[in-house]
């Protein structure tokens, strides 16, 4: 047996990005993700990404 059929190589993993897509171009860049045959997930309106990037919209009350 030779040692390259050893190897079973898989694409695993999970990575976290950030992209920002004017809005007129939203739809091509949607496209475009499919076309790369990854799976993805919108993540824009989960509320545990705006607590993670510290969105000051909900902090009402807040001002000093």
């Amino acid at each position: 047996m030779l040692c390259c059929e050893l190897w079973c190589i898989i694409d695993v993993g999970k990575i976290l990005c950030g992209i920002q897509v004017p809005d007129k171009e939203n739809e091509q860049f949607d496209q475009w993700l499919m076309n790369l045959g990854y799976p993805f997930v919108e993540e824009t309106k989960n509320p545990a990404y705006a607590d993670f990037l510290g969105d000051d919209d909900d902090t009402e009350g807040d001002e000093e």
